[in-house]
This record gives C-alpha cells, sequence and structure tokens, in this order.
C-alpha cells in the first residue's frame, strides 16, 4: 500500500493503495496532526493493534522460507560485489596510522604518570590534613565489643573521608582511561586499525521503542558503509533505511524523549507491518553479515550502535535470525593484512570507545556528536540516528580527524566535556529567531498582504524530510530506493 506525503512534509498525496490492516482515519490524523498519544490512549491502540505482544510471537519468518536467502542476491549490482576479493589497502596509510598510535602509546602513557604524580600528591595532602584533624584515618574494625554508637561514628567519618577522596578524583584535570597495554587502550587501537584497513563492512543499527513498554518496537533504522562499494568513491556511499512498524504507528513518545518518526533526514520512511519490517532486516543481514564464498570471506563484518547489545536484543525478540552470525565478538582481534576465515563478526560500540577514551560523563550520542562536531538533528528518529552513530564511529577513528579535533588531548577533551555539560543544564533550548518569526508572519495577516511575490507558504524554512510510504512488501520497498539497479 502506498500513502505518500510529498518530501517536505507540506503536501500530501491520495492514497494509491491501502493494507486493510491500517485505519485511514488514523493515518490521516497522524500525518496532519502528529499529536502525542496520552496514557490513558494507549491500550485501545494496541488491542486494535491486533495485541502487538501476541503479534510478535509469530513474526519470524514464513516456514519453508531458507533464513540464509536475501533478495539483494537477485540483483545484478549486488551479485557483482560478493564477487569482490579484499586487497591489501594502502600500505603507506597502514604505516602512517601506525605511527600514530605508537605516538599516541606515548603520550598517554607520560599523561598518565604526571596525572596519578598529582593525584597521589593530592590525596596525600588530604591524608595528612585528616591525620591532623582527627589523628588517624577512619577505619572499622571488626571487634564485636565495639558499642554500636562508636561504630556509627565511624562509619560517618569513613563515608565523609571517602567523599573527599571522590571530589579530589573527579576535580582531577584529566584522567587517562585508555592505559597504554590495557583492554581500553587495546579496543581503542584495534578500531582504529580496522576501520583505516577498510576492510569492515559496517551494518549500524538503531531501536526505538516505545516509551511506557519497552517490548514495542515502533522503529528500526540502519546504515551500512560497504566497502566492496566504495573502492573508487571519493564521497563515501552508504545505504540508509528508516522502517516504522505499522501495527502501532500511532503511539507516540512524548513524555521522555521526543517523537520524530516522521523526521527522516536521509530519505523515504518504509511504513510495514511487523512482519515486514523483519523480513527486511533479515534480508539485509543475510546478504551482508553472512559470508558464503572464499571471497566474501575475506572481508571483516561489524555490527555498529550505540550501547549495540540493547539493539541487537531487541531485532532478536521480534524474530530476525541471527543464528548463522554466531554471538557477536566485542573484542578485537589484532589486524592483520592476511583474511582469517574464522574471523567473528564484531561489535563497535561508540558508547564503549567514548568511554574507554573519556569517561561517562555526556556519553549520550548527541553530547558525542557535539564533542566532535558533527552536525545533526532529530536525533530519537531511528533511522537518523543509525546514520549518524556511523558516522560518528567513523570520525572517532580517523586518524586525521582526531589530530585536526585534538582528540587526544585529554585535559582539552574533558575541559570540553565540562562545558559542554554545564550549557546542557543552564541554557534553554533555542529556536532559531529567523525561523520563529517566518512562522509568526505566515500565519498573521497584516495591510501589506498582497498576492504579489513568492507564496506565503514559501516563505516558511523547510527542512526536507523525506516523507512515508506503506508497503506490505519488503523487497518492494528495497527496490524503491534505486533507480538504475537491474532486477
Amino acid at each position: 500500500m502506498s500513502a505518500r506525503r510529498k518530501r517536505g512534509g507540506a503536501t500530501k498525496q491520495a492514497v494509491v493503495r491501502l493494507d486493510n490492516d491500517v485505519d485511514m482515519a488514523l493515518l490521516r490524523r497522524w500525518m496532519r496532526g502528529r499529536v502525542p498519544m496520552h496514557v490513558r490512549q494507549v491500550k485501545e491502540p494496541l488491542v486494535r493493534a491486533t495485541n502487538y505482544n501476541q503479534l510478535m510471537k509469530g513474526v519470524a519468518l514464513d516456514k519453508g522460507k531458507d533464513p540464509r536467502v536475501s533478495f539483494l542476491n537477485e540483483l545484478d549490482h549486488f551479485k557483482r560485489i560478493k564477487s569482490l576479493k579484499y586487497e591489501v589497502p594502502n600500505r603507506q596509510r597502514m604505516k602512517y596510522v601506525d605511527g600514530y598510535l605508537q605516538k599516541l602509546s606515548e603520550s598517554y602513557h607520560l599523561t598518565n604518570k604526571r596525572a596519578n604524580k598529582l593525584l597521589n600528591s593530592e590525596l596525600k595532602t588530604l591524608e595528612d590534613n585528616w591525620i591532623a584533624r582527627h589523628g588517624k584515618l577512619p577505619k572499622i574494625p571488626n571487634d564485636s565489643n565495639i558499642s554500636q554508637t562508636k561504630k556509627q561514628h565511624l562509619k560517618e567519618q569513613l563515608s565523609a573521608y571517602n567523599a573527599e577522596v571522590r571530589q579530589i578524583k573527579d576535580n582531577q584535570p584529566v584522567t587517562v582511561y585508555s592505559v597504554p597495554g590495557g583492554t581500553n587502550f587495546d579496543y581503542l587501537t584495534n578500531c582504529i586499525k580496522l576501520l583505516n584497513s577498510d576492510r569492515a563492512i559496517l551494518f549500524s543499527i538503531d531501536i526505538e521503542a516505545f516509551e511506557f513498554d519497552t517490548k514495542i518496537i515502533t522503529e528500526i533504522g540502519i546504515s551500512i558503509y560497504d566497502p566492496r562499494e566504495n573502492l573508487y568513491s571519493t564521497a563515501p556511499i552508504t545505504r540508509n533505511y528508516h522502517l516504522i512498524v505499522s501495527e502501532v504507528l500511532q503511539l507516540r513518545n512524548s513524555k521522555f524523549v521526543c517523537d520524530y518518526k516522521d523526521c527522516y533526514l536521509l530519505g523515504e520512511s518504509f511504513v510495514m507491518p511487523l512482519k515486514e519490517c523483519c523480513a527486511f532486516v533479515q534480508a539485509l543481514l543475510n546478504y551482508y553479515m553472512k559470508p558464503s564464498t572464499d571471497n566474501e570471506r575475506t572481508w571483516s563484518r561489524a555490527f555498529v550502535g550505540h550501547n549495540i547489545k540493547g539493539d541487537i536484543k531487541w531485532l532478536k525478540d521480534i524474530g530476525v535470525d541471527f543464528r548463522d552470525i554466531g554471538e557477536p565478538a566485542g573484542e578485537l582481534r589484532p589486524y592483520k593484512e592476511e583474511a582469517d576465515k574464522n574471523e567473528p563478526v564484531y561489535l563497535l560500540d561508540t558508547e564503549k570507545l567514548y568511554c574507554a577514551n573519556y569517561g561517562r560523563k555526556g556519553s549520550n550520542l548527541g553530547r558525542i556528536l557535539q564533542l566532535l562536531e558533527i552536525p545533526h538533528a532529530f536525533l530519537h528518529n531511528a533511522g537518523n540516528d543509525a546514520h549518524y552513530t556511523l558516522e560518528l564511529l567513523k570520525r572517532m577513528c580517523d586518524v586525521q580527524y582526531r589530530e585536526l579535533k585534538r582528540l587526544d588531548d585529554l585535559e582539552h577533551i574533558a575541559t570540553k566535556i565540562e562545558k559542554l555539560n554545564k550549557r546542557a543544564k543552564e541554557e534553554p533550548k533555542i529556536l532559531p529567531m529567523s525561523y520563529a518569526i517566518a512562522v509568526a508572519n505566515k500565519t498573521v495577516k497584516n495591510f501589506n498582504d498582497s498576492n504579489n511575490g513568492k507564496k506565503r507558504n514559501n516563505l516558511v524554512q523547510q527542512t526536507e524530510f523525506g516523507g512515508a510510504t506503506f508497503y506490505n512488501d519488503p523487497k518492494e520497498a528495497f527496490l524503491s530506493t534505486f533507480s538504475n539497479i537491474k532486477t
């Protein structure tokens, strides 16, 4: 079924085809008003959606269908890509990366040494001052004869002392979370090497769920970078998809996060039944993440996400089959030029990568995008989030971008994080004045109004959203993204 909104979201086309399970009045209401659902309104729509939780139990692919099959294999373009074998990249580039990582190791080692020296000095000063005031450091003895009053007093002293210790640690100008030789540093260096080798097929995922029942998936976002499609490209090609579950189309978040399901910035959203959403994702997984030939096994593969394990669990819950993929590996193997045919599918988690570098402060996706100065908009749309997460990973692992943005200057980044967190707490959200004036002028007539000049609706700045289309066939939805690929 196809019910379209023209790009820009200002005008709607007539419905061309409509699925029997879709309430047309509900569709019009969603496209026009986009009013968030209140809690008391949730129960009835869920019943009308044929009981979503029961629906999930029957979402697995039809019996008799091979879960390894993908309709992408029927297209000449994707057949050709599958036949490509990984060739060793520019060795000069990898040599530069190795030199960069060696300098990074030395820099982090020296920074950690200085930071520990400063921290130990301040802790020693605290200890000396505490002893001067209280006679000794607080310690709760195991003596059963000590009175409860005395024990309580010692507990309070110990709590006060530990609070001062924490304050000193929190106020350190720099903390090295990726100490060379540790697991965090290994994760960082292996991520950088893997992405710079241009060997990894990156499959970025984001899931949006209903805020009052997170078992209910409302959106699925996927963004894929395939180096086999970028062998000669100066402008990297990514394939971006945004799926909206039609059975719960009317459920909208508003209490804890904004609902931007109709604000996809990278093309057209596909509105499909949950079962077809599952089949769409399965087809992509089968093609990109399940190698079947020796040439395919020369490439690495990784799921990308911001706290990616939760998104994969959601996909498994709706029936997406991960069995042939195996359990994705959170730890990366060191990069080697020769292909490893037993290499697992990796998990590249931008949250983990950030925390391994800079700690947990400001670790949400939006704040990190600000920190790295990556333009972004309409987060909490699953398609946008999947795209921005992929872009974030690529920049965090780009050696020259790291140097340009001083991402290895830990004191500089720590100061920047504190400033961003402070601004987020103290400053209101900003709507550009020009936009507010344009909206006001469009809706309020004055004596200067005439029929001359531009149409009034053209004076309102409009973000060019891709609109949404209903589909019952995941292959048809996929093919709609192409204009020149032979079927």
